[in-house]
């Protein structure tokens, strides 16, 4: 690099610097960036970044009247800014996946709520389907088994449409009933 770069990048670094102290957070980490962008060329180590523009702050670059007579005004909007989206993205890509996965948790709640009410009302016809079956087990308590009739010709007389679960829910049911044990549900 040869001497005039450096002292144009010195000057450029000590605007920047002090511009920092007179803006807001957002335009600050812009002006980060943009000190970045003209120390990229000195491979800079982030750990000497520091110390390096406090340095050239003690140092007043930006009022040597010199360097202001020589480069004149530095134009900040034509640098190049190393850091670009570097803060930016990945907040960006924090707050869409926090709400992704709010948004999922929040729908697994409601479906878990409507599923356990789903198995409520399951549960609820399940009852009533027994009660249907101990009742009609009822009919033929005491009689020989060769005069009543099975479950299934009484689910099949009485044209019941239950489902294969609670069918056989009736017919444990309608057995109960038939054999004079105690009702469960």
């Amino acid at each position: 690099m040869s001497l005039i770069s450096l002292l144009l990048d010195l000057y450029t670094l000590g605007v920047i610097e002090a511009k920092k102290s007179k803006v807001g957070f957002f335009e600050k980490e812009k002006l980060k960036a943009k000190s970045m962008g003209v120390l990229k060329p000195y491979n800079v180590k982030f750990m000497d970044l520091g110390d390096l523009l406090s340095e050239i702050e003690k140092q007043s670059y930006h009022n040597n009247q010199g360097l202001v007579d020589k480069y004149g005004e530095v134009d900040l909007d034509s640098k190049a800014s190393s850091a670009g989206l570097k803060y930016v993205l990945p907040i960006l890509v924090g707050v869409v996946v926090f709400f992704y996965i709010f948004n999922t948790s929040s729908s697994d709640t409601s479906s878990s709520t409507s599923t356990s009410s789903n198995n409520d009302a399951s549960l609820e016809e399940s009852k009533r389907v027994y009660r249907q079956g101990y009742s009609d087990g009822q009919t033929g308590y005491g009689l020989p088994a060769s005069s009543r009739a099975s479950a299934y010709e009484f689910h099949m007389s009485r044209g019941y449409n239950f489902s294969s679960a609670d069918y056989n829910v009736y017919v444990m049911g309608y057995n109960d009933g038939v054999y004079g044990k105690r009702k469960r549900y």
